[in-house]
């Protein structure tokens, strides 16, 4: 995975990507997410990890072939995104 140009650390949201496979989001606060998956038309699951239980749970299954916005409701998200 790579750090995703532009993203610094003063910023809400930073992000780690192996695109097309596997996407790693970090939000300060609660807002939403925003994917392009255009490019690839595999399914991947989408997951949540809660920081401070250490706990891994999937959220949803979402389709490629075109942009996500994934809603957040937490003060700090942590999100994983694979490939099926």
């Amino acid at each position: 995975m790579k750090f995703v140009e532009g993203n610094t650390f003063s910023d809400n949201l930073w992000k780690l990507e192996n695109k097309g496979k596997a996407y790693l989001f970090y939000a300060k606060k609660a807002q939403d997410i925003s994917i392009d998956l255009s490019n690839y038309k595999e399914n991947f699951d989408v997951f949540a990890i809660n920081s401070k239980a250490g706990i891994v749970t999937k959220k949803e299954m979402i389709s490629g072939g075109k942009s996500i916005v994934i809603p957040t409701s937490d003060s700090e998200n942590i999100l994983f995104i694979l490939k099926k």
